[in-house]
């Protein structure tokens, strides 16, 4: 919602600070409506917590990754899955992550030890579909583009949002599970639940946030 605006958080590889504190105060203000003053949704469920709700039918709708397609179709419930809706009406935009194969450059690497790592990669990307069934997006064009994914529902859905993906933003401590995301979940969370105002929700992220840029990245 917060990338929706255009807002961004960090910037120079995570070494700076560019919260838009006013853009931060809208997703804040608008989320605490939803749990703390109308009710709508429990603001301090947890994330199986929250599964479960859904699973069971006790919620109306549930907003997660991808991933969890499984989780709810092993369940037996019916169920549908699209877009994340544009909340603010900006740019579309949808938080996202990826799973990436990292390969180090190793210049003494005999040539067949390298197509051993190849053709695993490759042997991963054959398996998009595999990976689709879970949730994920494809992006390995050749099943991306496919007769069988497109006809593999809920998953083929909500495609689209790929295009539209906000990744977290570069720097040593951010990405999926990292201590960018501590920071700013259990601030976010605090508001849900009405233990904290907005407004100090957004010093805390700075002044957590303050303390991951100055630190020199260990790797």
């Amino acid at each position: 919602m917060y990338a929706q605006l255009g807002g961004e958080v960090l910037a120079d590889d995570g070494t700076r600070i560019v919260l838009d504190d006013a853009k931060a105060k809208q997703v804040l203000d608008y989320l605490r409506v939803l749990t703390v003053e109308k009710g709508l949704m429990p603001g301090s469920i947890d994330y199986q917590g929250a599964i479960a709700l859904f699973a069971g039918g006790a919620a109306g709708f549930h907003l997660n990754g991808g991933w969890e397609v499984s989780s709810f179709q092993e369940a037996g419930m019916p169920f549908s899955m699209t877009l994340v809706p544009n909340v603010f009406g900006g740019p579309y935009a949808v938080q996202a992550d990826s799973h990436t194969l990292v390969l180090p450059v190793r210049p003494d690497q005999d040539r067949a030890a390298l197509d051993r790592t190849l053709g695993f990669v490759r042997s991963m990307l054959d398996q998009s579909l595999t990976w689709a069934q879970g949730g994920h997006v494809p992006t390995w064009q050749p099943v991306a583009t496919s007769e069988a994914y497109q006809k593999l529902t809920p998953q083929s859905q909500y495609a689209a949002a790929a295009a539209s993906a906000v990744y977290d933003p570069p720097g040593w401590y951010s990405g999926s599970g990292s201590n960018f995301e501590t920071v700013m979940g259990s601030a976010v969370g605090a508001v849900e639940a009405g233990d904290m105002s907005p407004v100090d929700a957004i010093a805390q992220i700075r002044s957590k946030l303050a303390v991951l840029a100055a630190t020199a990245s260990p790797v």
